[in-house]
């Protein structure tokens, strides 16, 4: 219910602020508040104004909350970051063979090949490109099927939020 949710919600607020102190810091502090606070608009920028040190496993705790479309929404429609991870939204990119990628901060795509390389081209049958290919099956990738599977449906919203999911698990977001 929503006010389950406040609970949890505020529960999680205190957390961020026992971590951070008075969060008068900023990390990305955006995501953290996103993660805690859900979809609700929060202007984090208003509290906060340095740096708060926010673990990769506070980051993949907060995560694993949010729903799948929760996640979608905050890196689809809100543009979002998740740690060094985005959605990098190529629907309108002429010479883009996918319509979405999932990049890192050094635009290097996610999940990573086995030499550190990567596209994070999100296979999405069901968007204006209609990409069927998923490359995570490559044996130059080193993904066991059973978590590939999960970034390989037919579902694009469902890939990009299984391939973010990924990434933050494997730390490569972090």
């Amino acid at each position: 219910t929503e006010r389950d949710r406040q609970t949890f919600t505020s529960r999680q607020v205190g957390a961020i602020n026992d971590r951070c102190g008075d969060m008068a810091r900023a990390f990305p502090i955006s995501i953290v508040a996103f993660l805690v606070v859900g979809i609700v608009s929060y202007n984090v920028h208003s509290v906060a104004a340095q740096s708060c040190t926010v673990t990769c496993g506070m980051l993949q705790n907060l995560t694993a909350k949010l729903s799948d479309t929760e996640l979608w929404d905050y890196l689809y429609i809100q543009k979002g970051k998740l740690g060094q991870c985005y959605l990098a939204d190529a629907q309108a990119c002429s010479s883009c063979f996918c319509d979405f990628y999932i990049k890192t901060g050094n635009s290097v795509g996610v999940p990573l090949t086995t030499s550190g390389q990567g596209t994070g081209c999100v296979k999405a049958p069901d968007f204006p490109k209609h990409v069927t290919t998923c490359w995570y099956s490559s044996s130059s990738y080193g993904i066991p099927s059973s978590t590939y599977s999960a970034f390989c449906t037919n579902s694009g919203q469902t890939n990009v939020v299984q391939q973010i999911r990924y990434g933050m698990a494997s730390g490569v977001c972090c």
